[in-house]
This record gives C-alpha cells, sequence and structure tokens, in this order.
C-alpha cells in the first residue's frame, strides 16, 4: 500500500456512514465532506492502483457487479433520474482510482448534470452546504443491507 495515497491511508478518517461495503476487492464508501449530495458514493479498489488498465481480469468482473449493485440499491432508495458512474483519479494523492457513484435528483439543476456534478462539490466547500450526517448514516445502513 501506498502510504502517501489519500486512499490506501490507514490513519485516514473514517467515512461518513463507516463502510457501506468491503470484500477484499472493492470498497464502496459515501464521500467525505463536503457532502454535496446525499448519496454520493466512491468505489475504490483494495490495492493501490493507478489505472483501470492495470486492474485484473477478477477485479475488473467484481467491479462491474459490484457497480451495478451499488446502481440498484441507490435507484432502490433514493428514485434518481439516473446514477453517474466517474473515474478521473486526477486529484493530487488520489491518483489511486477511485468511482464517483453519483445518483442525480429528478430536480437538479441542468447546470450541475453530467459532469457540471463536480461543480456541487466546489458549491458546497465555497458555501459551506452539506447533507446532514444523520442523513448519511441512515442511507449507509440501508445501502449496507441491501449490498449483503
Amino acid at each position: 500500500m501506498a502510504t502517501e495515497c489519500g486512499i490506501c491511508r490507514t490513519d485516514r478518517p473514517a467515512p461518513p456512514g463507516g463502510v457501506i461495503h468491503a470484500d477484499g476487492t472493492w470498497r464502496v464508501e459515501h464521500i467525505a465532506a463536503p457532502i454535496p449530495l446525499l448519496g454520493w458514493l466512491v468505489i475504490a479498489p483494495s490495492r493501490h492502483v493507478t489505472t483501470f488498465a492495470d486492474l485484473t481480469s477478477d477485479e475488473a468482473a467484481r467491479f462491474g457487479v459490484l457497480t451495478q449493485h451499488v446502481s440498484q440499491a441507490l435507484t432502490a432508495a433514493l428514485h434518481p433520474t439516473r446514477v453517474y458512474v466517474a473515474l478521473f483519479g486526477e486529484g493530487e494523492g488520489f491518483e489511486h482510482i477511485h468511482f464517483h457513484v453519483v445518483p442525480r435528483p429528478p430536480d437538479l439543476p441542468a447546470e450541475f448534470r453530467g459532469p457540471k456534478v463536480f461543480g456541487l462539490w466546489a458549491k458546497a466547500q465555497a458555501e459551506g452546504d452539506q447533507v446532514p450526517l444523520s442523513e448519511v448514516k441512515v442511507l449507509a445502513d440501508r445501502l449496507r443491507k441491501a449490498l449483503w
């Protein structure tokens, strides 16, 4: 494990709501503060890997099934119009691949749809808006039950 990696670090804060799913290959957590949208999850491989091409065949196969199950669980819980899945891994200290899984609510303004959804994160940072942790914990418990 790369100790300088923001995803691998053992001293990083616990995710809000706790780990939702961990199977030794992949880990699912709710995004940490600021939390711009309820249900904004991150799926990350358990081992340090920086490109999708470096996943093993088994990791890639498990990713597909897990991502579908996560999307189904989010859809059942939140009734989004879509569930976005995005991989960038460009943030300094966060080159370890991680997938943002974002439920798009039906009433999300057009200015934050598609890849512009990351603008919500900047807005939450600037304005201090974030989803209450109590709501995140309730959703995390619901998703944990749906994924086991």
